[in-house]
């Protein structure tokens, strides 16, 4: 019997990678496997389809980045049984890089037919999921303040001026923040589900995103001028060494401000706060390499 595989693709995560896609989809075909392909049309186009989605299938795949995968995550809440495989052809590719996937069309294939299954566990922002990360802080000024049109034309290069412009206004505003009942107030801070962060920099080694648990990385100097050594640690995968950082497991996370602020997840926009994060109490299964 030939496996159904449904690919979720997003035309304009990234620089398309249209190519790339169509690659796979032919490995996929030669394999003998019945593929369907949806092009989203929209922000929140992929979760509305896969919700409304109700034909058998044995695979559902992610071509795209973390936002596209984000989408894909919530418009399979209960479809759980399901697994996922990821194509990436997006801006940073965090989850990609966290589960070590490749990028031709020949392994990804591999994967998508032969591969198994690792289990990782989602976590909630509020209402919707997530998978790598949520910030609160810099970290969401950054991501907000990215233009969509740059990301599309430059990649990654498009958050390096938004990483300089808000090193001015960090430590203008605190956070109240409970980490599983322990109370801060803070300027910043990054909840991360996994150790790789913007694309394939180490941003925690404590964070296994197979586990039940977040990770809270907890910025507590206001000064710019350990913001930015934060960010040189980060490159060398030692940030959680910086004496003024505090890194702590955690299952559940409030954080509120006496001031409004957004809010980013996967490397999107995500709202505003105040915010409750979650980890789930299920995993769902990705498929990596045999």
């Amino acid at each position: 019997m030939s496996k159904k595989i449904l690919i979720i693709f997003n035309p304009t995560a990234g620089r398309g990678k249209r190519t790339l896609l169509e690659s796979v989809v032919s490995k996929l075909e030669q394999a003998a496997c019945d593929v369907e392909v949806y092009d989203t049309q929209c922000a929140g186009d992929a979760i509305q389809f896969l919700q409304a989605y109700d034909k058998p299938i044995d695979l559902i795949v992610a071509a795209g980045g973390d936002g596209t995968t984000n989408e894909v995550l919530n418009g399979m809440i209960g479809k759980e049984d399901i697994p996922l495989g990821i194509i990436s052809s997006g801006t940073a590719n965090v989850l990609a890089q966290e589960l070590n996937m490749p990028s031709s069309a020949k392994a990804i294939a591999d994967i998508l037919v032969n591969g198994k299954s690792k289990p990782v566990y989602p976590c909630r922002l509020n209402d919707k999921r997530f998978i790598m990360m949520v910030g609160i802080g810099y970290d969401a000024w950054v991501v907000n303040g990215t233009s969509s049109a740059l990301k599309k034309s430059v990649g990654k290069g498009a958050y390096i001026w938004s990483m300089f412009k808000y090193v001015l206004p960090y430590g203008s505003k605190q956070y109240q923040i409970a980490v599983d009942g322990e109370q801060y107030n803070v300027p910043s801070m990054i909840v991360t589900n996994g150790k790789k962060y913007g694309g394939n920099f180490t941003i925690s080694q404590k964070a296994d995103i197979s586990a039940p648990t977040m990770q809270a990385l907890i910025f507590t100097s206001t000064n710019r001028l350990t913001m930015i050594g934060y960010m040189l640690a980060m490159v060398f995968g030692i940030m959680e060494r910086c004496t003024t950082l505090i890194s702590v497991p955690a299952k559940r996370i409030e954080v509120s401000s006496n001031q409004p602020d957004v809010l980013q997840a996967d490397g999107d926009p995500a709202g505003v706060l105040p915010a409750i994060m979650e980890i789930e109490e299920t995993p769902i299964k990705i498929l990596v390499a045999a």
